[in-house]
């Protein structure tokens, strides 16, 4: 892995063990970086794409009512939320489950010893014994403050109201009393994991790379979030196509 840190700098590595770097800014499609680390190439391609970061951002669908993404976005935007500190037991459940793509018996799992410079690293609950599944994925800037503004003396971010550790049935059941206080019912903790995968397919995420963070095996079930999304920017340019003919 690459050893320059860098603001906005991330890395993933492809089937053939290449390690690819890229500028990542929000709200923008990820920027390859070439040549080599340090480097000059390297370097002048960091600073250009940096010195693009007040250009006009890349423009996601519009989220559908009564997804997970719209409630998210209307609730940023509220009155309400701006009112609030930072630093609930409910938000920083919504953010674990939403920066990382997790499953809840993993939610309740993570701690401060699973962050290792800027990244997230475990191992899945699911099948840990037969057959496991280590996850190493960028600590996304949003969750880290997040996690700041929660101050935990535990192994465990997540603790219940008696300073213990959740059971993945106790958090499930907590999170959907929170989503019903928020006149959600018809939300889980499990539909954030599904949220975080259209989101990455939307913004053009290969089925590959979203494996990478949600730890699926099998592209069958992922490859549902990227035909959806494929199919949709397939359609707009399909009409706009129709529409220069006229």
């Amino acid at each position: 892995m690459i050893s320059v840190r860098l603001r906005y700098l991330v890395e993933d590595v492809d089937r053939h063990g290449n390690v690819r770097c890229y500028v990542r800014l929000p709200g923008k499609p990820k920027a390859r970086l070439h040549g080599i680390p340090g480097g000059k190439e390297f370097m002048d391609a960091y600073h250009a794409a940096i010195a693009d970061r007040d250009s006009r951002p890349h423009q996601a669908r519009a989220a559908a009512r009564g997804s997970f993404r719209y409630v998210c976005q209307a609730y940023y935007a509220s009155a309400t939320f701006k009112a609030l500190d930072i630093g609930t037991k409910a938000r920083l459940a919504m953010a674990i489950m939403l920066y990382t793509a997790c499953r809840r018996e993993d939610a309740v799992r993570l701690g401060p010893q699973h962050i290792r410079d800027g990244r997230i690293q475990y191992v899945q609950a699911k099948n840990e014994h037969r057959n496991p599944i280590a996850m190493d994925i960028p600590l996304d800037p949003d969750l880290a403050t997040i996690i700041e503004a929660t101050p935990s003396r535990h192994l465990t971010f997540l603790v219940t109201d008696y300073g213990r550790p959740f059971t993945p049935a106790g958090f499930g059941n907590l999170f959907k009393d929170w989503c019903r206080q928020a006149d959600l019912p018809h939300c889980s903790a499990h539909g954030l994991r599904k949220a975080t995968a259209v989101r990455l397919a939307e913004r053009g995420a290969t089925a590959h790379e979203i494996m990478a963070i949600t730890g699926h095996r099998s592209l069958e079930e992922v490859t549902r979030y990227t035909r959806a999304a494929r199919q949709a920017h397939l359609a707009d340019s399909a009409m706009a196509k129709l529409k220069g003919e006229r």
